[in-house]
Order: C-alpha cells, then structure tokens, then sequence
C-alpha cells in the first residue's frame, strides 16, 4: 500500500467533523457506563459437565462423577452450589468460572443452581436442569441407562 494514500485516509478520518463528535462522545459516555455496571458479585451462569459419562438419554447417572460449573462476576468471592435446593457446598472461583464436582444421588430431574456470596437481593439466580438415570461404572467413565 503506498504510504501517501495511508496518510490520506488517516487524514480524512481524524479531519471529519463526524468522527471527531464520536470520539468525544465515546469518552464522555465510558465513565457512566462504569457507573451504572452492576454492584455486588453474582454467579451469571450455570452449566452441567458431564465428563467422560455418556448415554443416549442422558449423560448424568446415579454415583457417576460430573460437574457444576459457574460462571461468576466477581474472581474473589465464593460460591454456594445447589441441587434440588441442597447444598452441594461451597467453592472458590478462578478466574471468574467455578468447576464444582457433583454426583447425583437420585434418578430424575435436577434443578442445579449457584449464588455468589455478596449477591444484591432481588438478582437473578441462573440454573441449569439435567435428568440423570442409572449408570454403571467402566473405567474413569460411566454408561448411562435410561
């Protein structure tokens, strides 16, 4: 590219009245978006990892290792993870994620959940629902049944 037209384009951009104003504009409105962001450390996101589980139905089963993981706002505070409402415990984040190991004790549907100690009251708790089935254990895996 020849260096002249790269000088010219250049120019134009920063000579444009237009592209001036959003410059500005982009520099007044930063500080308020940093004012408004959401005060207090929350969990954002729930996820299911089944691991190296696997079935056709469902890839969580009863006595079969998996895991929780979370996603949270704040890389300090840490996190209560739930199942059916129970206390699976509590855990600390590294870099913002949360990978907590969870075993389902019952067939059926589990309603996973997760809150980040200083959460504001009233914010949205995220969840993630799995059914899990019979498994049998083969190695460091299980193969799910139902």
């Amino acid at each position: 590219m020849d260096k002249g037209l790269w000088t010219a384009r250049i120019r134009r951009c920063v000579a444009h009245p237009a592209a001036a104003g959003l410059g500005v504009a982009a520099v007044l409105l930063a500080p308020v978006a940093l004012l408004t962001a959401p005060a207090g450390a929350t969990a954002t996101q729930v996820g299911a990892e089944p691991g190296m589980n696997y079935g056709l139905g469902t890839n969580y089963a009863v006595g079969c290792q998996s895991a929780v993981q979370v996603t949270v706002n704040d890389p300090v505070q840490p996190v209560q993870v739930f199942d059916n409402n129970t206390s699976i415990g509590w855990f600390r984040p590294s870099g913002g994620t949360v990978v907590a190991p969870w075993t389902p004790a019952t067939t059926g549907w589990h309603h996973l959940t997760a809150v980040q100690a200083g959460t504001p009251a009233g914010a949205p708790t995220p969840y993630v629902d799995v059914r899990a089935a019979n498994g049998t254990h083969m190695g460091n895996n299980c193969a799910v049944f139902g």
